[in-house]
C-alpha cells in the first residue's frame, strides 16, 4: 500500500497550514469586498476570485456587492464556492455608471457597520488577479491611515475610523512615521 505519513507533513498547503496553526495562533478577520455586475465574463471572474480565496486560512468573509439586484446566477456561483460570503445589493439610482464601484463599496462598508464586523476590509474587484499569500500577509496590518479612502467614500462609517486613527496617531505619536 505504501507509506503515506509523510503525505501532509509539509507545511506548504494552506489547508494543511490552517489545520496546523488553527489551535496555535488567533487570526483576524479578512473581509474581502467585491463589486461587480452581470457582464459576459462575471461567473469566469468571481469563480477565478473564489478560488483564490478558498485558499486562505479562515476567517474570511466574502462581500459580494451587485447593483439593483441580486442575479441568480452569481447567488449559484457564491453557493457553490465553499467561502463564507454576503451576496449585498446596491439599490442607488446612477446617473453617472462611473460612480458605481463607489456605491456598491459604501453598501459593503455600511453592512460592515452595521453588523459591527471586527477585521481587516480589502477592495478586491473580480477581474484582477491575487495572491492567497498577500491576503494572508495582510493579517499582520496594524494601522492604516488613508486619507484619499476618506474622499472616496464620505461616509460617517469612514469619518469615525479616520476620528479613531488620528487619536491613534496622536497617542501613539506616530507623525514622524505618517
Amino acid at each position: 500500500v505504501g507509506d503515506n505519513s509523510n503525505q501532509f507533513s509539509s507545511l506548504s498547503h494552506p489547508f494543511v497550514r490552517s489545520l496546523h496553526y488553527s489551535n496555535l495562533v488567533s487570526r483576524k478577520l479578512l473581509i474581502i469586498v467585491t463589486p461587480t455586475y452581470a457582464r459576459p465574463f462575471q461567473a469566469y471572474y468571481l469563480i477565478r476570485l473564489a478560488h483564490t480565496l478558498k485558499l486562505v486560512p479562515p476567517p474570511l468573509l466574502w462581500i459580494v456587492v451587485e447593483m439593483t439586484s441580486q442575479s441568480a446566477e452569481t447567488a449559484d456561483i457564491l453557493r457553490k464556492t465553499g467561502v463564507v460570503y454576503r451576496h449585498l445589493v446596491c439599490n442607488k439610482n446612477l446617473s453617472d455608471i462611473k460612480d458605481k464601484y463607489i456605491h456598491q463599496r459604501n453598501v459593503a462598508l455600511s453592512h460592515i457597520e452595521t453588523h459591527r464586523l471586527d477585521g481587516i476590509v480589502y477592495f478586491a474587484d473580480d477581474a484582477n488577479f491575487y495572491l492567497a499569500e498577500l491576503l494572508e500577509e495582510m493579517r499582520q496590518i496594524r494601522y492604516v491611515i488613508s486619507y484619499f479612502f476618506v474622499f472616496l467614500c464620505k461616509c460617517s462609517f469612514v469619518r469615525r475610523i479616520m476620528s479613531y486613527l488620528e487619536r491613534e496617531k496622536k497617542r501613539l505619536d506616530l507623525s514622524a512615521i505618517i
